[in-house]
């Protein structure tokens, strides 16, 4: 629910920023953002973009296991090879 909410609010408030997800937000902001989540509120619409996208990257970053399993590695290099070869 969290990650498709805040995407929600991303896509809503800025997907014409500059740096979306490479400009970091402020990190105390991030923080206040994921203490909010953690506690159950979940009003995105105060925050910056820049501090929503971060917020998102650390949900990711902070997984147990990997988004993507490490046995996918192999394949996405395969696709990404061929992908480069249409070049």
């Amino acid at each position: 629910l969290f990650v498709e909410e805040i995407i929600n609010c991303i896509e809503a408030k800025g997907l014409d920023m500059d740096g979306l997800y490479r400009v970091s937000g402020n990190i105390t902001e991030v923080q206040k953002l994921r203490h909010q989540v953690d506690h159950g509120k979940q009003n995105f619409k105060d925050f910056d973009i820049h501090v929503l996208s971060g917020g998102l990257k650390t949900f990711f970053r902070e997984l147990d296991d990997s988004l993507v399993p490490a046995t996918f590695t192999p394949h996405f290099i395969e696709a990404m090879s061929k992908l480069f070869d249409c070049f």
